[in-house]
């Protein structure tokens, strides 16, 4: 049994698609996909919006990583996401337990993660880190 999704769910979808490729300066034709969406409102179309939603949110998140975190941010955030304790990495970077635990707080600061899980499944989602 096919069910039909609500247009206004559609144009929803489409705006926020819209949104985020104006945001990252991407064109995008949403009248011939808002009649698409009507003549073709099912499921599996809304779906499909949603992972393309999904695809560009990360695409958007993959670029203001690399903008707001330093180059040295990035190599502690690779040493956390490999299960190092503050300790191992001031070590192996020569750094004070302080200066890595100040790197620590700012990356969780900056990409709004609370958390080492946050931070690694962030990671990963971005793909820094596999």
């Amino acid at each position: 049994m096919k069910q039909n999704v609500s247009p206004e769910i559609v144009r929803t979808l489409q705006e926020v698609e819209a949104s985020i490729r104006a945001e990252n300066g991407a064109a995008h034709d949403v009248e011939n996909e808002r009649h698409i969406a009507l003549d073709h409102g099912n499921p599996e179309y809304i779906l499909a919006k949603i992972q393309k939603i999904l695809h560009l949110m990360l695409k958007v998140k993959h670029k203001e990583i690399h903008t707001k975190i330093s180059a040295r941010e990035k190599e502690i955030m690779q040493q956390i996401c490999n299960g190092k304790m503050t300790g191992e990495i001031a070590k192996t970077l020569n750094l004070s337990k302080h200066t890595v635990e100040s790197h620590r707080t700012n990356i969780f600061s900056k990409l709004d993660v609370r958390n080492v899980a946050e931070l690694v499944a962030l990671a990963i989602r971005v793909g820094m880190v596999v």
